[in-house]
């Protein structure tokens, strides 16, 4: 186990004129948890944004890691999920492999990854990963025992977009294929599927009945429980997001703003670095690319 520095306070300008954030280092993963914007960057830091606050707090950074070229290099956060004061991260190792790492009261530990190729992880309960891999394999990872208990293949297509609810129990997961699939993560079973896009879905969110898409197909897909809407887009949906209320999704020159009955509302205008990751959050719309930049648009 190492202790791991940690500084409590990074001095970021939070631009109100402009309504955005500049962190250190380009944005991997962006997410919202615990009413709090967290952001990993490819420096190997982890921010927080709260509605409370103007600065971004620097939540931890990663040790420096092994190169073949360069000698020691800065890691790189390419997921990350807490429960309660407990962070599972996916991370660059030495020479790029990935990593597993559990962050929790100061301390950081770091595991080899059962499999090669891990694309996402949540925590499911305070002693098991759900790491979901690019070969389409979901697999319960036991932290006590360093071994994986469960698991399962879904199909030949890599994953795409993943959603998690753990409040219900529900992982929403989309393929290269245009397949959505809905797994109960307690029960580990298969509770739907539906073949929506024709390419590969890039992000997926659900609320309740609803469910939004995006697709390199150039469409939004969009249920409620009455309907389903299919949005021409112009370009690659790269990200999509839903809140109680509305929902959200890239398109060629901005972001659509839709209501529950999915009529747009409003338009976001937008022509910077493509938008990965996007969530609500009060009465901004929140996004990032893979830049510095974390922006923060009203969509009321």
């Amino acid at each position: 186990m190492k202790k791991l520095f940690v500084a409590f306070i990074f001095l970021a300008t939070f631009l109100f004129a402009n309504d955005k954030v500049i962190v250190d280092g380009n944005i991997a993963i962006l997410k919202q948890m615990d009413e709090k914007i967290y952001a990993g960057t490819d420096t190997g830091k982890l921010f927080s944004i709260s509605g409370s606050d103007e600065n971004a707090t620097l939540v931890l950074a990663l040790p420096q890691v092994k190169s073949y070229v360069d000698g020691d290099i800065d890691s790189k956060v390419i997921d990350v999920d807490k429960l309660g004061e407990k962070f599972a991260l996916l991370i660059n190792g030495d020479y790029m492999h990935k990593k597993l790492a559990v962050y929790e009261n100061g301390t950081l530990d770091t595991f080899d990854l059962p499999i090669t190729g891990i694309k996402r992880l949540f925590l499911l309960d305070s002693n098991t990963i759900i790491l979901l891999g690019v070969g389409s394999e979901i697999l319960y990872y036991d932290i006590a025992s360093k071994s994986v208990k469960f698991e399962h293949k879904i199909s030949d297509s890599p994953f795409g977009g993943v959603s998690f609810d753990r409040e219900k129990n529900l992982l929403l997961l989309s393929n290269e294929g245009g397949m959505i699939y809905f797994f109960d993560t307690k029960e580990k079973k298969f509770l739907r599927e539906k073949s929506i896009h024709k390419d590969n879905v890039f992000n997926v969110a659900f609320v309740g009945e609803r469910v939004i898409t995006g697709s390199n197909d150039k469409t939004c897909y969009y249920e409620n429980a009455r309907e389903s809407k299919l949005f021409e887009t112009g370009f690659i949906v790269y990200s999509v997001a839903l809140s109680e209320d509305f929902g959200a999704f890239t398109t060629l020159d901005g972001i659509n703003i839709i209501n529950k009955a999915g009529s747009v509302i409003k338009k976001i205008p937008y022509d910077g670095e493509i938008i990965n990751n996007m969530t609500f959050y009060g009465d901004h719309l929140v996004g990032a690319g893979y830049d510095k930049t974390i922006h923060f648009w009203s969509y009321k």
